[in-house]
């Protein structure tokens, strides 16, 4: 499925309504984390066409900026249109383009936030625990994950797990998971589950650091 140029369609891709959530988000990155600021180094895990990402890499210093994302497309559109050249010049942001949470690339750098907003219910299991994994592995001795959950799945939802040839599809397929499950997830991949604010979406935030510090 390729995406039509134009706002409506890149927007709409990662949600809708976009000024509300990208609003929301920002204001929660504010308010609610004391280790927020323009220096943070953040990496936004599923930054799809920088809803959030267009908002914070004007603001934040250059070079704190990282976007992980499977598809270039969506990141494309939104550094086409979201972004103002000067913006990009001035900030220099980042990106890695996978689909299987691979954070090689950053070396021995590390992150102090990462952020994965509406991003695990359209993964499943085996998926989800490689990526907290691969971002446990580039948390700043002090750094956070911030994760949304929703419990509002729309329709058709699936549960459980898919083959081991499962590649990300772009139907927005989706993954029910109690809490007692996603607290299990995070518990084998060595971090905490620690329910925070309510989430714009019908859901929660949590906040998880690992648990051996």
């Amino acid at each position: 499925m390729a995406l039509e140029p134009g706002m409506d369609e890149y927007r709409r891709w990662v949600g809708g309504n976009w000024p509300e959530v990208q609003k929301w988000q920002y204001e929660f990155l504010q308010n609610r984390m004391y280790h927020y600021n323009e220096s943070t180094t953040f990496l936004d895990v599923g930054c799809g066409s920088l809803r959030l990402g267009s908002r914070l890499i004007r603001e934040h210093d250059a070079d704190k900026y990282i976007g992980l994302d499977v598809s270039q497309e969506l990141i494309d559109f939104g550094l086409k249109y979201e972004i103002r050249d000067k913006d990009l010049e001035a900030k220099r942001p980042r990106f890695i383009v996978n689909s299987d949470f691979d954070l090689t690339s950053l070396g021995d750098e590390k992150v102090d936030i990462a952020w994965c907003f509406s991003l695990w219910m359209h993964i499943p299991d085996w998926l989800m625990k490689q990526a907290l994994t691969n971002i446990k592995s580039v948390l700043a001795h002090d750094g956070v994950i911030w994760s949304s959950f929703s419990e509002d799945y729309g329709i058709s939802p699936l549960h459980g797990e898919t083959p081991d040839d499962y590649v990300y599809d772009r139907h927005q397929r989706t993954f029910v998971r109690y809490r007692d499950e996603l607290e299990k997830i995070f518990d084998e991949c060595g971090l905490t589950f620690e329910e925070r604010d309510p989430s714009i979406k019908s859901g929660y935030m949590v906040r998880s650091v690992p648990k051996d510090r």
